[in-house]
């Protein structure tokens, strides 16, 4: 099964804070473009993510290191957090996947009795594959890892 990665209500554009342009100081403690310091770094060495910085010898700033272990002792997963199905926001009867699988559709659609989206043509940004099948398709959310560093 393919997985799209979609964000809440369509949009591709969202990216993790491992995601983003990171700078490694040259006491190699590692900025991402968040980071007050990004932008201040007079002699650093780019990289292409944070996660590459870190991978290269860097590491996070005490203040992000500490945040980060208050966030995870403070919170576990429940599902229940999340609400129960997929959400129709704007009431039109097409719930939030199949908003998706339509916006993501490159060909015509084929609609079941019921309405849901049965067939299509959907490309998949990190293989390449092309699918027609709207049950071969995950549709998930992209959420940023809100980790200021600093």
């Amino acid at each position: 099964m393919v997985r799209f990665l979609v964000a809440v209500l369509l949009s591709l554009s969202a990216t993790s804070t491992m995601a983003a342009e990171a700078r490694m100081s040259n006491s190699h403690i590692c900025h991402d473009s968040s980071s007050p310091y990004y932008a201040r770094l007079k002699h650093f060495t780019s990289y292409s993510t944070m996660d590459a910085c870190l991978k290269a010898g860097g590491h996070l700033p005490k203040q992000a290191k500490s945040a980060s272990k208050q966030h995870a002792a403070d919170s576990t997963y429940s599902r229940s957090k999340f609400g129960h199905g997929w959400d129709d926001a704007d009431h039109d009867g097409q719930d939030t996947r199949q908003e998706v699988l339509i916006a993501q559709n490159t060909a015509q659609i084929t609609l079941s009795r019921s309405g849901r989206v049965k067939q299509g043509r959907w490309t998949s940004m990190y293989s390449g594959k092309t699918l027609f099948a709207a049950s071969a398709l995950d549709i998930d959310h992209i959420v940023r890892l809100a980790a200021r560093c600093g």
